[in-house]
Formats: C-alpha cells, sequence, structure tokens
C-alpha cells in the first residue's frame, strides 16, 4: 500500500532486510497506524516464534516506525503517522 511505502526510507537507513520488511508490512496490513499491538500481535498474526516476533518488533524500532502507547497495558506500540 502506498501509506507503508512512506516508511521505505526509514528502513534503508536502519539496514532492515527486504524480509523483515515484509513481515512489518503484513503487521501493518493488520493495524494500521491507529491500532496498538505487541510482541504477542506480531507473533499471532505472521504465525511465528517468539523470538522471531521479538526481532520483528525490534526492527520496527531500529527503524523508528512505532512509538510506545500508553493505557493499553505494558510493550504495546503503534505506527508512527508520517
Amino acid at each position: 500500500s502506498n501509506a507503508f511505502e512512506k516508511y521505505l526510507p526509514f528502513f534503508r537507513e536502519a539496514e532492515i532486510t527486504e524480509k523483515f520488511i515484509e513481515n512489518i508490512k503484513k503487521v501493518y496490513a493488520v493495524c494500521g497506524t491507529g491500532v496498538p499491538f505487541g510482541q504477542a500481535n506480531v507473533q499471532e498474526w505472521l504465525g511465528c516464534s517468539k523470538s522471531k516476533a521479538t526481532n520483528v518488533m525490534n526492527a520496527m524500532k531500529a527503524a523508528k516506525i512505532i512509538k510506545k502507547v500508553r493505557g493499553y497495558g505494558s510493550g504495546r506500540y503503534v505506527f508512527i503517522e508520517l
């Protein structure tokens, strides 16, 4: 989606691999910019292990495309609006 493509320069700057970008795109497709999510959601949506979900979350943090949100429990993030 065009909205997701706005994040691509962030991925390049953080040297995020294509595989991670594909997975992050899947997460974005589910929640967009308004839905708070955590590592357990990523694990569920990607059908992957906890450690892989954590790695995907870390890639998003490294690219600075997600921000912490309050009021939804610990470890909840949303995609930043660009």
